[in-house]
């Protein structure tokens, strides 16, 4: 028979000794104690006769409510870890190893949650698609503009992150460079950043002959025009102005 008055004057530091067997059920207003008190779960396990077998070996029959609501649930047995992860959760204090707080959550707050999390997923998903639209249209306008120039002082850094920007529409952006005319292009802050980032990657250096002597950043290929600033790695190479020129059968 468990004793409320007891354990209370055991959770009020007062010196009286109990313990609930490994087995006990937990009834309802010794559940409501452990819920109100203002002890700490540690005192309360002192109430709790030692298993032989294993400290976790406590299983016990306890009242269980959503620790969303605090709505009845069902009666569950629970080991000792769980109970006082259980405990601590509906005190508003869950601790890092009550991974299975899902198991305490009833059917509505459960599906409140759910719709919940799915309405942030779908809030997240427009303001990052109004991002990317926002993006790119300052990319087009901006980066992309033959007039346009950084302002001075703008680190390198700065810069890079601007031109290697994710968070665009690639597909706007390679669409509106393959309609621009190649000098407006090569007048752009896209491609002079590109560039310069190209030749300081290779330590201007040619890729061919070793030169460093007018170094020069050569398209590979066309295919991915447009895309120069996902494939400048594979795409793209620095090279001495002799060598290009032999590239573009150049040489006079």
């Amino acid at each position: 028979m468990i004793d409320i008055d007891l354990f209370t004057n055991i959770l009020e530091n007062k010196k009286e000794k109990g313990f609930i067997e490994c087995n006990e059920d937990i009834p309802d207003n010794l559940f409501s104690l452990f819920i109100n008190t203002s002890a700490p779960v540690s005192k309360i396990l002192t109430l709790f006769k030692k298993s032989k077998i294993g400290k976790d070996n406590h299983s016990h029959k306890i009242r269980i409510e959503c620790i969303k609501c605090r709505e009845f649930i069902e009666y569950r047995a629970l080991n000792s870890k769980q109970f006082t992860g259980y405990i601590s959760t509906i005190r508003g204090k869950p601790p890092r190893h009550f991974w299975s707080k899902g198991d305490y959550i009833c059917k509505t707050c459960s599906r409140k949650e759910k719709k919940e999390a799915l309405n942030a997923i779908t809030k997240s998903n427009k303001e990052r698609e109004k991002g990317i639209k926002d993006n790119t249209r300052f990319y087009v306008n901006n980066v992309l503009n033959p007039d346009a120039s950084w302002k001075k002082g703008t680190a390198t850094r700065a810069k890079l992150n601007t031109v290697f920007n994710p968070e665009i529409n690639h597909d706007i952006i390679q669409d509106h460079i393959q309609n621009m005319d190649y000098k407006d292009f090569l007048c752009t802050i896209y491609w002079t950043t590109i560039a310069a980032h190209v030749k300081y990657k290779s330590n201007y250096k040619c890729q061919l002959c070793e030169s460093k002597a007018l170094p020069n950043v050569h398209h590979k290929n066309y295919t991915r025009h447009g895309l120069e600033h996902l494939y400048w790695r594979t795409d793209l190479i620095c090279i001495c102005q002799n060598c290009h020129g032999k590239f573009h059968n150049k040489i006079e």
